[in-house]
């Protein structure tokens, strides 16, 4: 937007540029004024240029490779899957664990059906991000 040399007021109006409505005066815009590339104005360089992450996709992720983090990663939140990692070998070990070694249950049985559990858990978490529309990545941009 055009700036009146005298006033310092934006001139929003194609057809305002022989007068400012602001303070009246005639011929308000520099001759030699040129409109600013808003990039330039940001500070961003050309191959900087931010695409926003997929909602679908992370939610996608999330159903399908939730347990080892991959939803938070493809966000940026590296610590979060870090812990969703971990939190999934807890359960997947300590109920696995106790199955097979404290009530003597099959031990592929043992350790897949927390699996399952988890990954069921993982699955309806998935399904319920698809629904909000307020998800950001670790950047502050929201998911398109």
């Amino acid at each position: 937007m055009a700036i009146c040399k005298n006033c310092k007021r934006e001139i929003s109006k194609i057809n305002d540029i022989d007068i400012c409505p602001h303070c009246g005066t005639r011929n308000p815009i520099d001759l030699d004024y040129r409109t600013m590339d808003v990039t330039q104005a940001l500070g961003v360089t050309e191959g900087e240029l931010y695409k926003s992450k997929s909602k679908k996709c992370f939610a996608l992720l999330t159903c399908l490779l939730g347990w080892v983090g991959a939803g938070f990663f493809y966000t940026g939140f590296s610590k979060k899957g870090i812990i969703s990692i971990a939190l999934t070998l807890v359960v997947i070990g300590g109920i696995g664990s106790i199955l097979a070694f404290v009530l003597s249950f099959n031990p592929v049985l043992s350790y897949l059906l927390p699996f399952l559990a988890v990954f069921v858990i993982y699955v309806i978490i998935g399904l319920l991000l698809l629904g909000k529309d307020n998800l950001k990545d670790s950047s502050g941009v929201y998911l398109r």
